[in-house]
C-alpha cells in the first residue's frame, strides 16, 4: 500500500510542526477477538524522526527509504529504495472511476474499511483504534510494478502488476493509544 501523509502529528503536537512523508507498506488482514484489523509486516517512509518515533512509541516495523513520488498527466510514478538493504519497490499506475461507497461483505468493504491496527508492543499483541470516514475509492489500473518488498518480508513474491489495485484521493486519519488485546 502506497501513501503520500499529510499533517502527520501526535494530538499535543502543533499542527505546524506536522510531518509529511511517503509510505509504503505490507500488510495482511487479520481479525482478533472479533476485531477485523490489518497487521503490518514492514513500513518504510521517507521521514527519519517519524520512522523513529513509530518504531520507538508504537514498536511499527518502519525503515527509512528514499522515495520518490511523481505525478505526469494521468500516470502517478512511485519509486522506494530501502537505504539499510537496497530493497526497491518501483510502480506506475492511472486512476480510473469511482467506485462508490464499499458495500459490506464486498472485496472492497473487506480490504479498505478495517478500524483497528494490531502490532506486537513490549511482548504482548496490541490494538490500536483507527477512524476515518469511508475510504472513498477508486478503480485503478497498475501499468508497471516490480516490486521487492513482498520477498523482504518473506511472502512469495509475483511477477507483475497486482490483480487488484485501488486508489483513495485522501482521508483524516485519527489514530488512538495502543492497548493490549485481552487474552
Amino acid at each position: 500500500v502506497l501513501f503520500a501523509m499529510e499533517g502527520v502529528r501526535s494530538r499535543w503536537w502543533p499542527e505546524r510542526l506536522s510531518f509529511q512523508f511517503l509510505e509504503a507498506n505490507v500488510r495482511t488482514y487479520v481479525h482478533s477477538q472479533g476485531k477485523p484489523g490489518i497487521y503490518f509486516m514492514s513500513m518504510d517512509a521517507n521521514h527519519r524522526p517519524a520512522v523513529w518515533a513509530a518504531r520507538r512509541g508504537w514498536s511499527l516495523p518502519y525503515r527509512y527509504a528514499k522515495m520518490e513520488m511523481q505525478k505526469r498527466d494521468e500516470q502517478t510514478n512511485y519509486q522506494l529504495t530501502r537505504t539499510s538493504t537496497g530493497t526497491q519497490h518501483q510502480c506506475q499506475y492511472r486512476v480510473g472511476e469511482p467506485l462508490g461507497p464499499s458495500e459490506p461483505n464486498s472485496l472492497e468493504h473487506f480490504l479498505l474499511e478495517r478500524y483497528f491496527l494490531f502490532v506486537e508492543h513490549r511482548n504482548r499483541l496490541c490494538r490500536a483504534q483507527v477512524h476515518h470516514q469511508p475510504y472513498p475509492a477508486y478503480a485503478a489500473e497498475t501499468i508497471e510494478c516490480q516490486d521487492e518488498l513482498l520477498a523482504a518480508v518473506g511472502l512469495k513474491n509475483t511477477n507483475g502488476p497486482p490483480q487488484l489495485t485501488h486508489y483513495v484521493p485522501g482521508v483524516d486519519v485519527e489514530i488512538f493509544a495502543l492497548r493490549p488485546t485481552s487474552s
